[in-house]
C-alpha cells in the first residue's frame, strides 16, 4: 500500500484539488482550442497548460501548509531533471534576445516558462501517480481525450468540421486537434504505448482491459493511417520494450500455470511494427492509398540539423542560440545546398 501522502483533512482537500486540476489539464490538452479566434493551438495549449500547472502548483502549496511539512519523493530522474530546467535557464539568460527565450511572443512549450511548466507538470505526476489507481485515472483521461480526437478525425475524414462551422473551429487549421498529422501520429503512438503498458503490467478488470486494447487498436490505426516512418520505429521500439518487460516477469511451470500471462497484444504489435517498416512502402501505405492521406512531413534532414548543431556550437559553445531561435540559428547555417531546393526560404 502507498502511504497517505496527507493525514490533515484540509491538506486532503488541497491535494485533491491540485491532482483534480492536473488531471483535468492533462485529459483537455489534446482536444482544447479557443473557438472563433484564429489563434494558433501551440498558443491554446500553452495558456491552458500555464494556467493549469500553476493552480494545481498553488494547491499543492496548500495542502503542504496545513500539513506544516514537505513530503517530496525522491529519485535520479528528479536531480536531473532539475539539471536540465537549470540548463535551459542558463541558456535564456544568455541568448541574445532574451524576451524570445524566456517567454517568446505565445504561450510557447519551446521557451524557458514553457518547459518549465512542462517540467512541472512531470514532478506534479511523479508526487502523485504512487499507484495503480492513480495511473489509470491519468491514461484513461489521455484515453478518452485520445478517442475524442480519433472520432473527430474518423469523421474529418469524410467531412471537413471546418466546412461546417468555419467561425468556431477557427483556430483549428486545416489539420487535426493536436497539430499536424505527424503530431497526431506521435500523439497517437504516445496514447497507445501508454494503454499499452498498462494493459499487459497493471492489474485492472475486464472492463478496463477492454477499454485499454481498444485505444491500442485506434491508436494502431492511425499510426497505419499516416504511416510516418519514424512514429512506426518508435511505435515498435516502445512495444518491444513492453514485451520484454512482460516476458522477464512471466514465469512457466510445468502445470502450464504461471505468475503472469504471457505478453501476447504486445508480441503481435511488435510483428506488426516490424512489418510495416520493412515493408513501409507496400503494407505500410495501404491505409494511406486506401483514404488518400498525404502526410507530407517536410523538415529538416538529420544531417542538416547537424551540421546546424556543429556551428552553434562553434560560435556559442556554452550557452547555445538560446530558447525558441532554432529559426535563427537556420537562417544564419543552414547547409548551402538548402539554398538550391524549393524550401530555400522556408521557416
Amino acid at each position: 500500500m502507498t502511504p497517505a501522502l496527507f493525514t490533515n483533512s484540509r491538506s486532503v482537500l488541497f491535494s485533491r484539488i491540485s491532482f483534480g486540476i492536473l488531471l483535468a489539464v492533462i485529459s483537455l490538452l489534446p482536444i482544447f482550442f479557443v473557438p472563433f479566434v484564429a489563434t494558433s493551438l501551440v498558443s491554446a495549449k500553452g495558456l491552458l497548460l500555464g494556467l493549469g500547472v500553476t493552480c494545481s502548483v498553488i494547491f499543492l502549496l496548500l495542502a503542504f501548509l496545513f500539513e506544516g511539512s514537505i513530503t517530496l519523493p525522491k529519485h535520479t530522474i528528479i536531480y536531473a531533471s532539475f539539471a536540465v530546467v537549470g540548463s535551459f535557464l542558463i541558456s535564456a539568460f544568455f541568448s541574445p534576445s532574451g524576451d524570445t527565450s524566456f517567454w517568446g511572443a505565445t504561450f510557447s512549450p519551446y521557451t524557458f516558462f514553457g518547459t518549465l511548466a512542462l517540467f512541472a507538470m512531470f514532478w506534479l505526476l511523479i508526487f502523485y501517480v504512487r499507484s495503480a489507481k492513480r495511473a489509470i485515472f491519468v491514461i484513461g483521461g489521455l484515453s478518452i481525450s485520445f478517442l475524442i480526437v480519433a472520432l473527430l478525425q474518423i469523421f474529418g475524414l469524410f467531412v471537413s468540421l471546418g466546412s461546417l462551422a468555419p467561425q468556431f473551429f477557427a483556430g483549428v487549421g486545416s489539420q487535426t486537434f493536436v497539430g499536424s498529422l505527424t503530431d497526431l501520429g506521435f500523439f497517437a503512438t504516445l496514447i497507445s504505448l501508454f494503454a499499452l503498458l498498462a494493459f499487459e503490467i497493471l492489474s485492472v478488470s475486464r472492463k478496463i482491459k477492454i477499454f485499454l486494447a481498444s485505444t491500442i487498436i485506434i491508436g494502431l490505426f492511425f499510426v497505419a493511417l499516416l504511416n510516418n516512418f519514424t512514429v512506426w520505429i518508435i511505435f515498435g521500439l516502445g512495444a518491444l520494450l513492453v514485451f520484454v518487460y512482460g516476458v522477464s516477469t512471466f514465469t512457466y511451470t510445468g502445470d502450464a500455470k504461471s505468475s503472469k500471462v504471457f505478453p501476447t497484444f504486445s508480441f503481435v504489435l511488435v510483428l506488426v511494427s516490424l512489418l510495416c517498416i520493412l515493408a513501409n512502402s507496400t503494407v505500410g501505405s495501404l491505409l494511406p492509398r486506401l483514404f488518400n492521406i498525404a502526410n507530407n512531413d517536410i523538415r529538416p534532414s538529420l544531417s542538416a540539423s547537424t551540421t546546424v548543431f556543429l556551428q552553434m556550437v562553434l560560435h556559442r559553445p556554452v550557452t547555445g542560440q538560446g530558447l525558441e531561435r532554432f529559426e535563427d540559428a537556420w537562417a544564419l547555417y543552414k547547409p548551402a545546398a538548402v539554398t538550391a531546393t524549393p524550401y530555400w526560404d522556408a521557416r
